[in-house]
């Protein structure tokens, strides 16, 4: 399962990678990338789960975000997918002076 799991995460990165490229044309309707056959091999050459993006689309990418997207828990305080505790907030911490 945890084999599977990076395999996942690895797959999901090289998506994202993809779809955030300037240049890229990606089709939402198939999940695809419209590359030249250049453009796939320097793709491929840089990051090894590139290659079965070009056969295949990834399988439920707005499941993948929620899994792997801010949900890693790092050092003490952090925060993650088990974690009881509310989630931090993301405004600034203000002290009012009397």
């Amino acid at each position: 399962m945890r084999n599977h799991f990076d395999y996942l995460k690895g797959k999901y990165g090289a998506w994202l990678k993809l779809k955030n490229k300037t240049g890229n044309i990606y089709d939402p309707s198939t999940n695809t990338f419209n590359l030249t056959p250049e453009k796939w091999e320097v793709e491929i050459e840089s990051n090894r789960f590139v290659e079965s993006l070009r056969t295949t689309s990834l399988p439920f990418p707005d499941l993948c975000a929620k899994l792997f997207e801010g949900g890693m828990s790092v050092g003490l305080g952090g925060h993650g997918p088990g974690s009881k505790d509310p989630l931090p907030t993301t405004e600034p911490f203000v002290v009012l002076d009397d």
